[in-house]
């Protein structure tokens, strides 16, 4: 734990508490919530980035238990989906280390978000049937952005939330292609060497934060009409847009 002070480890377990409270509810959102936060801080982004990684492994093994004793995931649809998380995962963790976290990048992605976000909860994006290879693009983009910027599920949510009706149907389905997904990442991270000192400890001493979190998150999704969720989890797109973009001005701007 070199590398962490008391200070340090109490604010990234705050910040864990809140992505955990997102991820819980709408069934994303803990890696670019927490990632989007902690960039503000001194913290060693790479190594945080491996925490949250992990952490996500473990919060995302709880909430597929949640949502899948609850409905079927769409083995089908999730197969799709991660053939292009595998082809867009390692040319975005690929891109990451060869032009580093270009702030012009994080302004582009924060601006598409919030756009997306704003136009999903005016109902402009609603239930749809998608042709396959829209599946395939959403998973190639989703791998790409979360190789790289460790924020790759709102175009994953987005195709796989349309398909149906009541999206909340689609969690469990969700939940396994970012556990899928999470386990890509380990390895690009063990390939690349990018586990730092306390890096795995401070994902472990997180567990009891987040995933009592997520599982009060997952409850109060439950709560509500259909549509009500999906509005709340396009707003979430934008809003963890705007830590994008946020992001992406402080980093241009020092």
């Amino acid at each position: 734990m070199a590398l962490y002070t008391v200070e340090d480890v109490l604010l990234v377990l705050a910040v864990a508490l809140i992505a955990a409270l997102v991820q819980g509810y709408s069934g994303f959102g803990f890696g670019i919530v927490a990632s989007s936060l902690l960039a503000f801080t001194d913290l060693p982004m790479v190594q945080v980035a491996a925490t949250i990684t992990a952490a996500t492994g473990a919060i995302t093994i709880c909430l597929l238990w949640l949502s899948h004793a609850e409905t079927r995931a769409n083995w089908r649809q999730g197969l799709l989906v991660l053939a292009g998380v595998a082809l867009g995962q390692p040319v975005g963790y690929a891109f990451i280390h060869v032009w580093g976290d270009a702030p012009v990048f994080r302004v582009a992605l924060g601006v598409v978000l919030i756009a997306f976000g704003l136009a999903g909860a005016a109902e402009r994006i609603g239930h749809r049937r998608l042709p396959p290879a829209v599946g395939v693009g959403a998973g190639a983009m989703g791998g790409f952005l979360s190789g790289a910027f460790v924020t790759g599920g709102p175009p994953i949510v987005a195709y796989l939330y349309a398909q149906e009706a009541d999206p909340r149907r689609m969690k469990a389905t969700v939940q396994f292609v970012f556990l899928t997904s999470v386990g890509f990442r380990l390895l690009w991270i063990t390939v690349a060497g990018d586990w730092g000192p306390g890096t795995l400890w401070l994902a472990l001493l997180s567990l009891p934060v987040v995933l009592p979190a997520v599982v009060w998150g997952h409850h109060l999704s439950r709560k509500g009409s259909s549509a009500a969720f999906r509005r709340t989890v396009y707003l979430l797109i934008g809003l963890t847009g705007g830590g994008v973009l946020a992001k992406g001005v402080w980093t241009w701007a020092h």
